[in-house]
């Protein structure tokens, strides 16, 4: 266990394999060289990422429970199955990210670009089966975003972008979506009994 709160900012951990520590809860990593690191199962619960080098770093089944990644490029990241509950993507790119399967309830998306990135090559953020109960994506840019088969209850989706959005067979039951552009939006055989538009 690496402790409370321990200050790793601006630390060069390149290709080194951290997986299964415990860095307690709160860890600094901000602006860390954490390229080719393997957190493979570590515990990172509220650890601080902004303008860390994520280049190639691997984050198979790590805890990263109210981890803080605001204002970073993320595109084409994979998520994958992850614990983010409550995380903070603030501000973020994430263009071409999977966020399949992932545990994201209660994470702020904030600003965040989810778009497809037609100059880098990527496609939109793909959402498909996470959960997303009382996830924030106020004033984000979610176009052709897939939220398939998502869990969206009690999600805020308060002015934001959502134009040719999938979310097919999702659970929108108390999703609020006041101001947000629904043009072409796709809710197939979507649950939405008391969806807040």
């Amino acid at each position: 266990n690496a402790g409370k709160g321990v200050n790793f900012a601006g630390a060069n951990f390149r290709n080194l394999n951290l997986s299964l520590l415990d860095f307690g809860d709160g860890a600094n990593l901000q602006r860390a060289d954490l390229t080719n690191v393997d957190f493979s199962n570590t515990y990172l619960a509220k650890a601080k990422f902004t303008g860390a080098n994520l280049s190639n770093t691997s984050f198979l089944n790590a805890h990263l429970y109210e981890a803080d990644f605001s204002r970073m490029d993320l595109s084409g990241r994979d998520f994958t199955g992850l614990h983010l509950a409550h995380a903070r993507f603030v501000g973020c790119k994430l263009s071409g990210c999977r966020f399949d399967n992932a545990a994201l309830y209660g994470a702020d998306f904030t600003q965040a670009m989810l778009g497809p990135d037609h100059e880098a090559g990527l496609g939109p953020a793909d959402f498909s089966r996470a959960n997303l109960r009382q996830a924030k994506f106020l004033n984000a840019v979610c176009t052709r975003v897939v939220f398939r088969d998502v869990g969206f209850g009690d999600a805020s989706m308060y002015r934001d972008s959502t134009y040719h959005a999938r979310f097919d067979r999702a659970v929108l039951d108390g999703a609020v979506f006041t101001g947000a552009d629904l043009k072409c939006t796709n809710v197939t055989d979507a649950q939405r009994a008391t969806i807040v538009v």
